[in-house]
């Protein structure tokens, strides 16, 4: 991660979910790993603002609403709430919902299709990625540049990629207008609207999840075009990869792992287990492992205290360790945080292997690295 001095400011955005549903358990993956930043630098004095968007206006929406007429996004917004609370996730304080900031992005549409970066097609507007220098830079996705075989739902699509700003009503559900137009807006402007007037862009950090190729590559072409391709949406993207499901997974929506007792220290570690680039499989095996896991970090900060170590200042022990704490310290700063816990096990390992040799000074150092670490991913029981 960049380095931010005491006191300074800065912007992180994290895509937020879509209320057609509970959320489930990989989703949080990403909540987590935002959290695990937002709570990192704000321990090194950091000033840290944090904006999400809420997208409670969605195809996803139309379709829960249509299947069941008492469907209630607002009560899937409470049920968020108590699922950060029980995780102790740091709530976002710029927190916009599509319903509420809908006509924020008429502004913005109204700039691209004055510059002619957008179009007006049969069943909505749309940014014609043709004209966006670079498209798909973050992850490598080059699109066809022609008209594609299949333009979707809608014909008149110059490209198939290319996103959609609004969306024309086909079905009454959402009475939102757009200059005489009813409709909402697409799902990509409305994370971009959210930063260019929550967070006054750019941000210095985006996480989303990779799975969402398009919508990211699609944030950034829309910002972009907005900026006259001055600036980018964020200088730096996270993209977390989501959870595995299988048979063997207990759950799939997160809050029936906190009605079955699921601890949030047990939660946070499974998903902290794994770097957040790589996908894992949530299955028996890896739970059992995290939960052996995280019994023998607690035991072992438990006992900790109790051991006394040698009255010797400098060894090449205590060399050895802090050299691992320091190492340990600068992965984490890459968020790279199961190499975080690798070396915290294996200082574990030292100590089980020779404690009465080691200073009683190293033996406070681990102890305040264990804490450095818990603040950052709660996974102590105290």
């Amino acid at each position: 991660m960049s380095r931010y001095d005491r006191g300074q400011t800065m912007r992180i955005y994290n895509c937020g979910p879509t209320l057609n549903d509970s959320i489930h358990f990989g989703c949080y993956r990403i909540f987590l790993m935002t959290d695990f930043i937002v709570k990192h630098f704000r321990k090194q004095g950091v000033h840290v603002e944090h904006g999400m968007n809420i997208m409670d206006i969605d195809d996803h929406i139309i379709e829960a609403k249509t299947r069941n007429p008492e469907f209630s996004t607002e009560s899937l917004l409470e049920e968020m709430k108590k699922e950060y609370a029980y995780l102790s996730i740091d709530y976002p304080e710029k927190i916009t919902c599509t319903s509420t900031h809908y006509h924020e992005m008429y502004p913005i549409i109204n700039q691209l299709l004055a510059s002619g970066l957008a179009y007006t097609g049969d069943k909505g507007i749309y940014l014609n990625i043709n004209r966006v220098p670079d498209y798909g830079k973050i992850s490598n996705l080059i699109p066809e540049r022609t008209i594609a075989k299949d333009q979707a739902k809608d014909l008149s699509k110059i490209n198939h990629y290319d996103p959609s700003l609004w969306k024309f009503e086909e079905n009454g559900c959402f009475e939102l207008d757009y200059y005489g137009r009813k409709g909402r807006p697409g799902w990509d402007i409305q994370c971009v609207s959210s930063i260019i007037n929550q967070l006054k862009n750019p941000v210095d950090y985006h996480v989303a999840g990779f799975n969402e190729r398009t919508h990211y590559e699609n944030e950034e072409a829309i910002y972009g075009a907005y900026t006259q391709f001055n600036n980018s949406l964020a200088k730096k993207w996270v993209l977390v990869k989501y959870v595995l499901f299988t048979e063997e997974s207990p759950y799939f929506y997160m809050r029936d792992y906190i009605n079955a007792g699921y601890t949030k220290q047990e939660i946070r570690f499974i998903m902290f287990n794994s770097k957040f680039d790589k996908e894992f499989k949530l299955n028996a095996d890896y739970i059992k492992a995290c939960r052996k896991n995280l019994k023998q970090l607690n035991e072992f900060y438990s006992g900790l205290s109790r051991l006394k170590g040698t009255a010797e200042e400098q060894s090449e022990m205590s060399a050895q360790i802090s050299a691992i704490i320091t190492e340990a310290k600068r992965k984490l700063d890459e968020i790279n945080i199961p190499f975080a816990l690798a070396q915290l096990f294996k200082l574990i390992r030292m100590i089980h292997k020779d404690a009465q040799s080691i200073p009683s000074e190293s033996l406070r150092e681990v102890k305040s690295f264990m804490e450095y670490l818990d603040e950052r991913l709660l996974f102590l029981y105290h």
